[in-house]
């Protein structure tokens, strides 16, 4: 591998970094929008025709990810000696990056891992991109982080509200969806929501010089199995303090990291404050109450929060959405897939996670257990209703090949070891749905009710193991259609106003 290695560093070297930064930001602006390539970047003409799977074949946004990274660590020039400009420049260094993938393939991927590298690892890596910065999942965000509790323990560690970092964050995604650069310092910006000093405030979170990030790079570079998946300050950091051709510059030349760090990697920035946890749960909890009320035009179903019972001593799941025919029992979780689990060949991160998701599973199915007993004092057990329990997560889980398997059999350990009867897994199959899929769900559901839709989905073999996108995509396509975003409200909330 280092052999190869040396050969990909020699053939970035002779590239200029703001030069490069541009071309990659052209080839990233046409995977995810379609965007039509500058006139100075020469485009290989079978490429330029080629559909979005045949291009990411070739080029992908991850490949270009990890250039970036390289360039920024190896390159040696101001003026470009070579330029990615050129196709076969680009493409040779893309196969150079390739030529390293199969040889950690050959070197790193084994029996006891390859279901790891096939169901976890690469999903994770490819299928986050899909994730492309759009206004309706910051604002979705936004409806979290503004919660009272949590909006003050951003403005304490931040200086920020979350209506100044929500709409910062707005403005220079766009900006940098228009141009890889912007001039710094940035001055004379009067608004309600921002001024100079917010901004700084915000870059101090995401913007880091771009000597200080090119040693952390250094550091962080691993030429074994980790070196094809992301780097944690390239991420952490999206927005580079660089000069750019010849000016003082904030360049970011991949805005999807701003997208995603502003966003879903806010949580990293507080989540160790105190009362963190709490408050974010619990806004979280709000949330997916908002999401099921806007979506329940028709009053086709109702919706009660967390029941408790038992004098106190137990809770029910946090929301119970029903009809006369059914009743879907809600888990909301804010736990994430930590890296380490995503994208370490290590199976124990993983297995932890696993773990962590059986025992909230279980967590439905015992709560579900009593309300057949008719533990819940006000609200009876109805045996007509069929069940349907249903864990939502903040973010997507990208499991496939084995790992469901995996997490049932996990599930169906834990439920003999409460004494449920195993049976409860195929009599009320669980699913697990991101937010923005639940928004999707729930709008679908005011349409169909709950049982033509849950039961298409559960009861169905092959369907069960779709995700609930693709699952909507080829059954609700029209339903789909009649579908919208919830909180556009959000959009007037964050429109700029002069002071």
């Amino acid at each position: 591998m280092l052999k190869l290695y040396k050969t990909f560093r020699n053939h970035l070297r002779p590239l200029a970094i703001d030069d490069s930064f541009f071309v990659i930001w052209s080839y990233v602006q046409n995977l995810q929008f379609n965007k039509n390539y500058p006139k100075n970047i020469e485009v290989n003409s079978l490429y330029g025709r080629a559909d979005i799977i045949q291009k990411k074949r070739m080029c992908a946004e991850w490949n270009l990810e990890i250039l970036a990274r390289e360039i920024l660590i190896h390159s040696e020039v101001s003026y470009p000696k070579k330029s990615l400009s050129k196709w076969n420049y680009l493409s040779n260094g893309i196969n150079k990056l390739k030529a390293i993938e199969g040889e950690i393939a050959k070197k790193y991927i084994k029996k006891d891992n390859v279901i790891k590298e096939i169901s976890v690892r690469i999903p994770n890596l490819q299928f986050e991109w899909n994730s492309k910065a759009n206004q309706e999942t910051l604002l979705r965000y936004y409806e979290i982080f503004s919660d009272e509790k949590l909006d003050k323990i951003l403005k304490d560690k931040t200086g920020l509200t979350a209506k100044n970092f929500y709409f910062i964050n707005l403005a220079l995604t766009g900006a940098f969806l228009s141009s890889p650069a912007v001039n710094y310092p940035i001055y004379d910006i009067e608004l309600e929501e921002m001024n100079a000093k917010d901004i700084e405030n915000f870059l101090e979170l995401f913007a880091i010089d771009i000597n200080k990030l090119r040693n952390l790079l250094i550091e962080e570079n691993e030429k074994n199995d980790k070196f094809l998946f992301p780097s944690s300050s390239m991420r952490d950091f999206p927005i580079i303090k660089m000069l750019y051709r010849g000016s003082n510059c904030l360049v970011c030349p991949l805005p999807t990291l701003l997208f995603w760090r502003a966003s879903k990697g806010l949580y990293y920035q507080i989540c160790r404050e105190k009362g963190f946890g709490n408050a974010f749960g619990r806004s979280f909890e709000n949330y997916i109450g908002k999401v099921i009320e806007k979506s329940n035009i028709n009053k086709s179903f109702n919706a009660i929060a967390e029941i408790i019972y038992s004098k106190g001593q137990e809770k029910s799941s946090d929301w119970l959405i029903y009809d006369e025919e059914s009743i879907i029992f809600v888990e909301c979780k804010t736990k994430r897939l930590p890296i380490s689990a995503r994208f370490s060949l290590d199976n124990l991160s993983l297995e932890n996670e696993i773990e962590k998701m059986a025992g909230n599973i279980v967590k439905v199915y015992k709560t579900i257990s009593d309300y057949k007993n008719n533990k819940y004092e006000k609200f009876a057990f109805d045996k007509n209703k069929t069940i349907f329990p249903l864990i939502v997560t903040l973010e997507q889980w990208y499991f496939f090949g084995t790992i469901p398997e995996q997490l049932k059999k996990k599930v169906a350990k834990k439920l003999e070891e409460k004494n449920i009867p195993v049976e409860c897994l195929s009599e009320m199959p669980y699913s697990i749905c991101g937010s923005d899929e639940f928004e999707t769900i729930m709008q679908i559901i005011n349409q169909t009710k709950i049982l033509p839709f849950m039961k298409k989905k559960v009861f169905d073999k092959e369907k069960y193991s779709h995700m609930f996108k693709a699952f909507i995509d080829n059954e609700f396509d029209n339903e789909m259609s009649k579908t919208k975003f919830l909180f556009e409200d959000n959009f007037e909330k964050l429109r700029p106003r002069k002071k």
